[in-house]
């Protein structure tokens, strides 16, 4: 890790486990010995295309959360393509509580297999100085495999049961012309 402009003193770097039955799944944190700590973290960072993560972060000042801060994330997907999202502590997008110090957003772009790194800038001000703190960490989209539904006789809405779903919709595509058959041998 090289980090440019970097604060004089002290520095400490952190590998934490994310899930402690993956050897390849980490994080790792640098962080200057000061009063101000920035932390980000994702829910999970093994997904499937299309998936969902939650990031959360946080900037404190001697323990306390500052609930001003500014956190951006960088993503740049596995086609060098970047998107910025900016974490929000408004209680929305799977934020929980507002002003409570802790900063979430989603990221929803998941669509293509391969790494996304993820470089997070964090500007909290104090004291009529702005502290910036950064942050790094990964994702890995592993590829979608699309099962096709297994054909059954008799479920013509294709939702895996044959119950009376299936005879209103074959019932509505004969007579109505308002139901669907993807396979007219069901």
């Amino acid at each position: 890790i090289s980090i440019d402009n970097a604060e004089n003193g002290g520095w400490t770097a952190i590998i934490t486990p994310v899930d402690q039955k993956e050897e390849i799944n980490f994080t790792v944190s640098a962080m200057a010995e000061s009063s101000i700590i920035f932390n980000f973290y994702v829910n999970k960072t093994i997904l499937k295309q299309g998936d969902e993560v939650v990031i959360n972060g946080f900037v404190q000042h001697n323990n306390i959360k500052i609930s001003s801060a500014n956190i951006s994330i960088f993503i740049v997907r596995p086609d060098n393509n970047t998107e910025i999202i900016n974490l929000t502590d408004d209680g929305m997008n799977k934020d929980g509580i507002s002003n409570d110090g802790i900063f979430t957003n989603v990221i929803r772009n998941t669509s293509l297999e391969g790494i996304y790194y993820l470089g997070a800038i964090a500007q909290a001000n104090l004291n009529d100085k702005v502290a910036e703190r950064f942050g790094f960490s990964w994702l890995f989209v592993e590829k979608s495999e699309r099962k096709e539904p297994e054909f059954r006789r008799g479920d013509s809405n294709i939702d895996g049961t044959i119950d009376i779903s299936d005879a209103i919709n074959t019932l509505g595509f004969l007579f109505t012309g308002t139901g669907s058959v993807n396979c007219k041998d069901a």
